[in-house]
């Protein structure tokens, strides 16, 4: 009986899939784990343990070369006797093979979706793996691609992609990187939102992109971090540029257009003033360097919460005087402390909860705003109840002021101008 059970287990441990148990660790875990990311099996990195993940790509892999024991599918990989991808794949294929070459160009940085189509997306990203690896930038997976991608030694992307929903330093350097050159103006804050896509999406049509995807490859990233071309002062992408420079250093308080008149012209002397620089092209060329001198701020605000006051000081030299005295309501989240981050959240109107529409909104914090009274409608008519309570605490978010002072605001008070509440 002890025999056969023995016999029983041996032919187990000799079956397919049968090398590691459940909860394992090790480094030939690791090994087997490097495999299944390297052709595409296993989606996330390895981390040495066999769970359930391991063991389901594990059978996925086993199903396409069955001959194969478990722990030979590192070193059948590694000497390039495995290969996943056994045709050649194109644009507008969908099926396993292309999920496949899809996580390993993921695992390679030079991809950011996975989806199981081979969209224009993925066939740029093989092409820049391609360059990358001596190969004829096809754009399918012809033989040699398809040995180079699955192989130990396939060269990763030296601009790994970025995306949405990514964070830390590399995506904050992207930031700064789209803001000096005129693609960004929010804040570098190393989070890869909307924004952010947004901004990549004005490079990619800039740098005349068949398709638009808001996904810093490696190939846009080299193009970023070269020498891109100097903007024209002339209609269109380049003065898209110009303006968003500007905004981004506080000499333009419109939003940018893309239409080179006079407001832009007007911003754009005042730069050149500042910088002490004559001529368009000179003002254009310190405008997008490193050590490009911002605006000047000459307000500094301080909202009163027992007088339910919004003062504005103007510097005058080393002095500083009140030059306007506006009534406000505040809510009850609002509290004494200084602010140094005035922002623009975006467009002239937003709908805020709980309010409605309101217009000229500034953000002093996360979640704290500065704006008018609500409209009922964008462009509409102000609430005439919350007109006649400024000068009162409100029980609304945020602090409110008319429509006229709200303006005055938007456009007297740059970016970056320092806000003091007290008690």
């Amino acid at each position: 009986m002890k025999k056969i059970s023995l016999i029983l287990l041996l032919l187990i441990l000799a079956l397919p899939g049968a090398a590691f148990g459940h909860g394992e660790s090790g480094e030939a875990v690791t090994r087997l784990q490097t495999a299944l990311y390297a052709l595409g099996y296993l989606d996330s990195a390895p981390d040495g343990h066999y769970g359930k993940e391991t063991a389901r790509a594990t059978k996925r892999l086993l199903r396409h070369a069955p001959d194969l024991r478990e722990e030979e599918i590192h070193e059948a990989w590694r000497t390039g006797g495995l290969n996943p991808v056994s045709g050649e794949l194109n644009l507008g294929d969908a099926s396993e093979a292309v999920l496949l070459t899809q996580r390993r160009l993921c695992a390679l940085g030079y991809l950011a979706v996975v989806d199981g189509r081979f969209g224009e997306e993925t066939r740029r990203a093989l092409q820049l793996f391609q360059g990358d690896n001596g190969l004829n930038t096809s754009g399918t997976t012809d033989p040699e691609t398809r040995a180079a991608l699955f192989a130990e030694h396939a060269a990763p992307a030296q601009y790994p992609v970025l995306a949405r929903g990514m964070k830390g330093e590399r995506v904050q350097q992207l930031q700064q990187r789209l803001r000096l050159l005129g693609f960004m103006t929010g804040d570098p804050d190393g989070d890869y939102g909307e924004e952010t896509a947004k901004a990549v999406k004005a490079l990619e049509r800039y740098t005349g992109a068949p398709h638009c995807t808001g996904h810093a490859d490696q190939g846009l990233q080299v193009l970023l971090y070269g020498e891109l071309p100097l903007p024209e002062a002339a209609d269109g992408q380049d003065t898209y540029r110009i303006q968003r420079r500007l905004t981004v250093l506080g000499y333009l308080q419109a939003d940018p257009d893309g239409g080179y008149g006079e407001v832009t012209k007007a911003a754009l002397g005042a730069f050149a003033k500042n910088a002490k620089v004559n001529g368009e092209a000179a003002a254009i060329e310190r405008l997008f360097r490193e050590d490009a001198p911002e605006a000047e701020r000459p307000y500094r605000l301080v909202i009163d919460l027992s007088d339910q006051v919004l003062y504005v000081m103007r510097k005058k030299g080393d002095a500083e005087k009140q030059a306007y005295a506006m009534a406000c309501s505040t809510g009850p989240e609002v509290a004494p402390g200084r602010y140094r981050e005035l922002t623009r959240p975006g467009e002239e109107w937003r709908r805020m909860e709980g309010l409605g529409w309101v217009c000229c909104p500034y953000r002093l914090e996360p979640g704290l705003y500065l704006h008018s009274v609500p409209f009922d409608e964008e462009g509409g008519r102000a609430d005439t109840a919350a007109l006649s309570g400024l000068g009162n605490p409100s029980s609304a978010k945020g602090i409110m002021l008319s429509p006229e002072n709200a303006r005055f605001i938007w456009e007297r008070c740059i970016p970056g101008t320092p806000v003091e509440i007290r008690e």
